[in-house]
């Protein structure tokens, strides 16, 4: 028996297993196949078109299906639910897998094994050949051991307080923003500490 029904509007996040499994729970009928069509809606949200080409199904729900304007309800999950009608549409064919023919005679294609028997590694014009791995490369231990060691980075004392020193006989000679955040932290708390001892010292001569 060759049927087919539509669910015109499904959200995008329900997969092919989730409808086959809906079907399932309800019991109505056997799956030969679903195809899902991508399409979008007016709002520019993606959502699919649903036919789903039964083996077999229900005399019941095929009979409301065959009425005129005939649908079916199916809630999935309350309240969420699919309306379901009767395609008109022809049955889309699906294509053979490729094949490959040597001298007549279809054979199987081989897979490389993973002592990379199976494939022949083809040369260059040059007469090179191409060796490429499944794996990404692990350097061995002893390569490690021998490999040369990075030079040692030593850092040099910061000439933030020759520049500043120099900034004061050359105004606008130095921009105090492009310091380092260390340094400008630094000179932060040092400013914080001398106006606190400022207002400190003007507090005391009040007094007196």
């Amino acid at each position: 028996m060759a049927y087919s029904t539509c669910i015109a509007r499904v959200f995008f996040n329900i997969r092919e297993s989730r409808i086959r499994g809906v079907f399932r729970t309800l019991n109505i009928g056997e799956i030969e196949r679903v195809d899902m069509i991508k399409k979008t809606g007016k709002d520019g949200k993606n959502f699919w078109c649903v036919f789903i080409h039964w083996k077999s199904l229900s005399e019941e729900v095929r009979t409301a299906l065959d009425q005129k304007d005939g649908v079916v309800t199916i809630e999935y999950d309350q309240p969420w639910y699919w309306k379901m009608t009767k395609s008109h549409a022809r049955k889309p064919v699906r294509r053979a897998a490729p094949t490959i023919s040597i001298g007549g005679n279809k054979v199987s294609t081989t897979t490389r094994g993973k002592d990379g028997s199976g494939w022949v590694n083809v040369p260059r014009k040059d007469g090179s050949i191409d060796l490429r791995t499944e794996t990404p490369y692990t350097p061995s231990s002893s390569s490690l051991a021998s490999a040369p060691k990075p030079a040692s980075l030593q850092r040099k004392p910061s000439n933030t307080g020759d520049l500043i020193e120099s900034s004061s006989e050359e105004e606008g000679h130095y921009d105090k923003a492009l310091q380092p955040d260390e340094e400008m932290r630094g000179a932060a708390l040092q400013w914080a500490k001398e106006q606190a001892e400022g207002q400190g010292r003007a507090a005391v001569q009040d007094d007196e």
